[in-house]
């Protein structure tokens, strides 16, 4: 069963049904909440780690690194804010994570990160887009890690800066700004060839 839709811009703290069963200390109950998260979460959840990972493998490794960690972690849940803000948090976390330890130290050219990110999302057999939007996640991946969290969330999930700020601790006004940076640089990589 899917959560209950949430609104990006208002307080409602609805979570979902099978929420409270994922702490029951009988196992079938707590099984059966496990399996209505991961019907819920586990497809958002990779697809939010493709978008700023790009690789499949790698987000595959760090979506399953978010379900663990949750299974760990929902008794920590304290329900003041919804599950999916804290769910996003833990994967944004996570993506940080992963993209921290792949980044190399060498120093490399824009136009030379975008064609290799061109290259690896050709090469991958997962991924089946049109030259455009080729173009735009070659362009989302060579942008730092924050400004691509912070561009994923608002463009693609189209949450509101409020939220995302409840997800990654920062500003509204940082995040706005780090928005628009990443907008500029995306506008500015993503011209497709005459």
């Amino acid at each position: 069963m899917m959560p209950k839709k949430i609104s990006n811009d208002h307080d409602a703290f609805e979570q979902p049904d099978w929420l409270d069963g994922m702490t029951n200390s009988h196992p079938h109950i707590r099984s059966k909440a496990f399996e209505g998260f991961m019907n819920a979460w586990q497809k958002p959840i990779y697809f939010y780690m493709r978008k700023l990972l790009v690789n499949h493998q790698d987000a595959d490794d760090a979506s399953q690194e978010v379900m663990i960690q949750v299974l760990k972690s929902i008794d920590t849940f304290q329900k003041k804010a919804t599950f999916s803000t804290w769910l996003m948090t833990i994967a944004y976390h996570k993506a940080m994570d992963a993209m921290r330890k792949r980044k190399t130290h060498s120093w490399v050219s824009l136009d030379a990160a975008n064609h290799a990110a061109l290259s690896h999302l050709n090469e991958d057999a997962l991924f089946d887009a049109d030259e455009a939007e080729t173009r735009l996640q070659a362009a989302i991946s060579t942008l730092p890690p924050r400004q691509r969290q912070v561009f994923v969330l608002r463009y693609f999930d189209e949450y509101s800066f409020r939220k995302i700020a409840a997800i990654t601790g920062k500003t509204e006004g940082a995040l706005k700004a780090s928005f628009h940076h990443a907008s500029r640089k995306i506008r500015a990589n993503v011209v497709l060839p005459a």
